[in-house]
């Protein structure tokens, strides 16, 4: 009985769905109903932008959440924002002076939210990082942009082995671990961005959703935050209450700015988005 009445619920709230992201602010429609997806494998998404029908490949019904979350809630949907003209025109801007926008996806999961950005962004290049192994196999199926690279690594504040534990029912809810799980190595955000040369490549946009490990990530050698214009970032006080694991990215965040170095803060759902304003 639960079971039908929440396929009932996502059936009109789906329907529902559709019809809001006509509006001109959404980017997507999400056309196949929950149920068929789950049994078909796929999601098949209208992309309003480029006016053609994009496939997103899942695996459970935790896989359909996730597309879901990006194509038809849109939580990384910056249009709808005022500051979107001036993002606009910066990414614009770079792309008039050949420079190659560059976004880091950190915790990319199966790959949907690396596809929503270069589909919004069109022209960038993007780094995919995911620890999970069976998301990350599974994530070069939905890109259909192959303008990017995938690495199989925990992004840290520093280069080390850390042990990882996978959530064997939930593939969203696998994290780094104190000492158990599968040992897997780190990679920095600096030496990720080594690897593009500052005359061709600018940092434009990071998402970090990292299953509370943005306690260690903002630990120390932050400095790069200021190279990115946007910085997406899902925290997880809810998740370890008592513990203020948010507090070193408030405290990276504030220590970055200054008069001359200002970035608009705006809550989007689960998401904190930092935006450099100069």
């Amino acid at each position: 009985m639960k079971s039908l009445i929440r396929q009932l619920y996502y059936f009109f709230y789906d329907l529902f769905s559709i019809i809001r992201n006509c509006n001109t602010d959404h980017n997507f429609i999400i056309i196949t109903p929950r149920i068929l997806s789950l049994i078909i494998k796929k999601v098949f998404i209208y992309d309003k932008i480029n006016k053609e029908i994009l496939t997103q490949y899942v695996r459970d019904k935790y896989d359909i959440l996730t597309v879901y979350e990006i194509f038809s809630i849109e939580s990384y949907n910056l249009k709808k924002f005022k500051i979107w003209k001036d993002i606009s025109r910066k990414y614009q801007k770079y792309q008039d002076e050949k420079l190659i926008p560059l976004i880091l996806d950190c915790g990319s999961n199966i790959g949907s939210s690396t596809e929503y950005f270069q589909r919004i962004f069109k022209g960038s290049y993007a780094t995919l990082i995911e620890p999970e192994e069976k998301n990350f196999n599974f994530a070069n199926k939905n890109l259909s942009n192959k303008n990017n690279k995938l690495l199989n690594l925990v992004i840290s504040n520093e280069e080390k082995d850390y042990f990882f534990e996978q959530d064997f029912k939930d593939s969203r809810a696998a994290r780094v671990t104190g000492n158990q799980g599968t040992k897997i190595k780190s990679i920095t955000i600096n030496k990720i961005l080594d690897d593009f040369p500052h005359n061709k490549y600018q940092p434009f946009l990071i998402k970090i959703d990292i299953e509370g490990f943005e306690a260690q990530l903002f630990s120390e050698n932050y400095q790069w935050m200021n190279k990115f214009n946007i910085i997406i970032i899902e925290i997880h006080d809810w998740m370890l209450p008592g513990v203020a694991n948010s507090h070193n990215f408030i405290n990276a965040l504030n220590q970055i700015t200054n008069k001359d170095n200002k970035r608009d803060l705006i809550i989007s759902g689960e998401n904190l988005i930092s935006i450099k304003i100069n």
